[in-house]
């Protein structure tokens, strides 16, 4: 006797069921609707608070949504996913909101935003840290440069001395890259990549120019330096 057939088995596919695509897509529509939402409240009720109040208001919304995004990491994680990429951009709305309530008016706009972009970038690895979240990840790499970069431009060095910061920053990157990579998924390494090249590019644009503009030998070994 044959023993009986059982039922066929497919060979899995390694691609995800045809609906994830669909939820996921859903999942940022409704967290774009949120914010559309929570932006439309906040414009009925910004003519009624001060900027003490907008920023009270926006910091609100930032704990909230990154609650929601912690508690949705485990059971819903492309809820998370959107929870996530909404906090993120909140907290650059907490920077500006924060500075207009009266905080750091002393400090020019490059040198706060540098500041808050660091604030920013250093909530956003936790929250990529605690959640796992491929969307904190990515943003912490599309935000890595900023703080530095707007340390330098508020500096206001010549050129050598900010194409010799440049050509550290995209030298720290690639190191970075090397040593850390696979923290940050394929996308936050293409954005890093790019972000290294662009960097390595205004380093030798600015020795170039600074070269360009040396009349003595001394001077001409600053832009060398960079070079």
């Amino acid at each position: 006797q044959f023993p009986a057939a059982g039922p066929a088995v497919l060979p899995p596919t390694g691609r995800p069921p045809s609906g994830v695509g669909a939820r996921a897509l859903l999942l940022w529509l409704g967290a774009a609707l949120l914010g559309i939402s929570a932006l439309t409240f906040s414009a009925v009720a910004w003519s009624r608070l001060g900027d003490l109040g907008h920023a009270v208001l926006l910091l609100a919304a930032t704990t909230l949504t990154t609650g929601l995004a912690l508690a949705a990491r485990r059971r819903l994680p492309m809820t998370a996913e959107a929870f996530v990429g909404l906090t993120v951009v909140l907290t650059l709305v907490d920077v500006y909101a924060v500075r207009r309530a009266g905080l750091g008016a002393g400090l020019s706009g490059e040198l706060w935003w540098a500041i808050g972009t660091a604030a920013v970038l250093g909530f956003t690895a936790a929250v990529g840290q605690v959640t796992g979240r491929r969307t904190a990840r990515f943003a912490v790499a599309a935000l890595l440069s900023a703080p530095i970069v707007l340390l330098i431009a508020a500096g206001g060095w010549p050129g050598w001395p900010t194409s010799i910061a440049f050509a550290a920053l995209a030298a720290a990157i690639v190191y970075g890259l090397g040593r850390w990579g696979g923290w940050f998924y394929p996308e936050g390494r293409a954005v890093l990549g790019v972000q290294a090249v662009i960097e390595w590019g205004v380093a030798a644009v600015l020795a170039l120019v600074g070269a360009l503009e040396a009349t003595t030998v001394t001077a001409a070994l600053g832009p060398a330096l960079a070079v």
